[in-house]
C-alpha cells in the first residue's frame, strides 16, 4: 500500500508558512489602526480642552444673563414657528387629500403641493389652499 503524496499546501511547513504570513498581515493592520486611533485621540483631547475653555468662559458669573435669556427665547420662538409650519402642512395635506389621505402616493403628492406653496409663497398661501380645499 503506497502512501498518497499530500499537496504542497496541506503539508505542515506550508501551514506554518500560511500562519506566519497571516500574523504578519494582521500585525500590519493592527499597527496602522493604532496609529490612526492615537492621532484621533490627540485631536479629541485638544478639542476637549477647547470645550473646557469655552465652558469656563461662559459660566453664569461671567456671562451676560440677558443674552442667555434672549437666546432661549429665540430658540423657543423658532420651535413654535416650526411646529406651526408642520401642523399647517399636515392640515393642508389632510384636507386636500380628503378621503384618499390613507393612500401613500396621494398623501405624498398633496404634501409636496402644500410644501411648495409654503416654501414659495408663505404661510398665507397655505391658509388659502386649506380654505379652497375645504370648499
Amino acid at each position: 500500500m503506497a502512501k498518497e503524496k499530500k499537496s504542497w499546501y496541506k503539508r505542515w511547513w506550508a501551514i506554518v508558512l500560511f500562519v506566519f504570513v497571516g500574523l504578519i498581515i494582521l500585525g500590519n493592520i493592527v499597527s496602522t489602526e493604532e496609529t490612526n486611533s492615537s492621532e484621533t485621540t490627540k485631536a479629541e483631547v485638544s478639542a476637549g480642552e477647547a470645550k473646557v475653555e469655552v465652558v469656563k468662559a461662559v459660566t453664569p458669573e461671567k456671562a451676560d444673563q440677558p443674552s442667555i435669556i434672549k437666546s432661549l427665547e429665540d430658540t423657543k420662538q423658532a420651535l413654535e414657528d416650526y411646529q406651526d409650519k408642520t401642523s399647517k402642512l399636515d392640515e393642508c395635506t389632510r384636507v386636500c387629500a380628503g378621503e384618499d389621505y390613507k393612500i401613500p402616493r396621494i398623501k405624498d403628492e398633496w404634501y409636496l403641493v402644500c410644501y411648495q406653496l409654503y416654501y414659495n409663497l408663505g404661510l398665507e398661501a397655505l391658509d388659502e389652499q386649506i380654505a379652497e380645499c375645504k370648499r
